[in-house]
């Protein structure tokens, strides 16, 4: 069904606003998440997962990777706030029910990373699937700035370090681009030649400017796609 420009836009900010929402609950109630072993708070231990991940599927051997590594481990915020993380938040994993949301999907990353990790992951998304392959935004569908910017409205507060969180998303995005691969092809289901060129593909390199200087201050940027 072919919706339009002014229901797209009622859906995009339904669908922020869930979002807005999912993160004023209190990430006590989730403290089976908590993963102290790996880390003092919710975002270093997701960090840390993610840093482990590599080393584990290979991903390393990507200089990309290992550089954005370095970078995060060097960079990471200090004290950042709490908060439970959907993790794959992007609005392919929303079910509406006319222009209404009426259940987020895809939990399989969710974390205590906190607020700002869904809202890097969707611009990621957003950005991965429209400017970077030349496929125009819907009408009505916010940019990257806007959905931060409403974000920062319905959840009441600002957004913080976006840069390093823009790239710790990168990096687990380019992560699974290495894994699934590598899964497909051992069930026979891709060829080497496919995995290799897969695998090669990913979400770092359209970020990589970020890596050549230390992270933006808490509430600045120096990336240049907001406005796309």
């Amino acid at each position: 069904m072919e919706r339009t420009a002014d229901e797209r836009a009622a859906m995009w900010r339904n669908a922020v606003g869930a979002m807005a929402k999912l993160h004023q609950v209190s990430p006590a109630k989730f403290a089976f998440l908590d993963r102290p072993a790996q880390g003092a708070n919710g975002l270093e231990q997701e960090l840390s997962h993610w840093l482990t991940s590599a080393r584990w599927c290979g991903g390393n051997r990507y200089p990309i990777v290992e550089r954005a590594g370095r970078w995060l481990v060097d960079n990471l915020p200090k004290a950042p706030p709490p908060g439970l993380s959907w993790g794959d938040s992007r609005l392919p994993n929303v079910i509406f029910q006319g222009v209404e949301v009426a259940a987020l999907l895809d939990w399989d990353m969710v974390s205590l990373a906190g607020a700002e990790c869904d809202l890097a992951w969707w611009t990621l998304m957003d950005q991965s699937w429209t400017c970077e392959r030349g496929v125009p935004r819907l009408p009505g569908l916010g940019n990257a700035r806007q959905t931060v910017d409403l974000w920062q409205e319905l959840a009441g507060r600002q957004a913080l370090n976006l840069d390093w969180h823009l790239v710790l998303n990168a990096y687990r995005s380019r992560l699974v681009m290495v894994r699934l691969p590598a899964m497909l092809r051992a069930e026979g289901r891709i060829t080497a030649e496919q995995q290799s060129a897969l695998s090669d593909h990913g979400e770092m390199e359209w970020l990589g400017d970020l890596l050549d200087h230390p992270a933006a201050g808490p509430q600045e940027s120096a990336w240049a796609g907001w406005e796309n």
